[in-house]
């Protein structure tokens, strides 16, 4: 799990030379797969796996996976407009579905929203809110099933442990024992000792 920061565009390689999460991760990671993209201009929570079967699971909106995001708002939105936020809106690809929308705090200038989707379209935060009339100031997404951030510091990464990847097998409705996965550093390389800890650490600083 890494927790992205800004500026880094959820990709192997990019054509514009610019960087890209695996800028963040070690050598050894370069081709470990990512689940549910994040837009140049978001933060937070990105997983990776080398269980396909799991990301598919995890990010089809058919498995209504919950994804938490802290999103601050350009402007004070009325009770219509969170109304719709929950009920649904149209966006590229038709109308969204159920969310849950949380007011955290606001202000004349702006609101902080926690917003929960069981979908993953492209920029499907952003054209939520711009549905209702106004613009994403920042975005940070929490949490993914039941795996949160928590206090990852921005730019680093960690394994998963056992709790956490039996607790995503059950998110996406998939048991461990259904075949013999391994999933992403997390399980693979740390717990087998592929990667000892202090190589970790090395790699983290």
């Amino acid at each position: 799990m890494l927790n992205k920061p800004l500026g880094y565009v959820v990709s192997r390689k990019d054509e514009y030379d610019r960087k890209t999460v695996y800028d963040l991760l070690p050598e050894h990671f370069a081709n470990l797969p990512y689940a549910g993209r994040l837009d140049k201009n978001s933060e937070g929570l990105l997983l990776f796996t080398n269980d396909g079967v799991l990301i598919k699971q995890l990010t089809h909106p058919s498995h209504k996976v919950e994804k938490s995001y802290r999103v601050v708002v350009d402007r004070k939105l009325s009770r219509s407009a969170l109304k719709q936020l929950r009920e649904g809106v149209m966006i590229e690809g038709g109308i969204t579905q159920s969310a849950g929308v949380f007011v955290k705090s606001e202000s004349e200038k702006e609101m902080q929203l926690k917003l929960v989707i069981k979908e993953g379209r492209k920029r499907q935060i952003r054209q939520m809110i711009e549905a209702v009339g106004a613009k994403v100031v920042s975005l940070r997404r929490l949490q993914f099933g039941s795996l949160q951030l928590k206090d990852l510091p921005l730019g680093r990464w960690r394994p998963l442990s056992r709790s956490e990847i039996t607790a995503l097998y059950f998110d996406s409705g998939l048991k461990k024992s259904d075949k013999k996965r391994e999933t992403g550093f997390a399980h693979s390389e740390v717990e087998r000792g592929i990667v000892k800890r202090d190589k970790l650490n090395k790699d983290n600083k």
